[in-house]
C-alpha cells in the first residue's frame, strides 16, 4: 500500500509564485511508485482547491 501525501502550495503573500515553482520540483521528484500524491493550491486570494493541473506550468 501507498503512502498519501498531500503538498500544498501558493499562497496571499508576495511568495506564491515561488511557493508554486517549489512544489512543482517536489511534486515531480516524488516517488510515484511508493507515494500518491495529492495537491492542493492555495490563490492569490485564499481560496484552496485541488489542483490537477501539469505541476511543470511552472518551470
Amino acid at each position: 500500500m501507498k503512502e498519501k501525501i498531500l503538498v500544498i502550495f501558493g499562497s496571499m503573500s508576495s511568495e506564491h509564485e515561488i511557493s508554486c515553482m517549489s512544489a512543482g520540483n517536489i511534486i515531480q521528484n516524488l516517488d510515484k511508485e511508493k507515494y500518491d500524491v495529492y495537491n492542493m493550491g492555495i490563490d492569490k486570494q485564499g481560496k484552496f482547491y485541488i489542483y490537477t493541473g501539469n505541476v511543470r506550468k511552472y518551470y
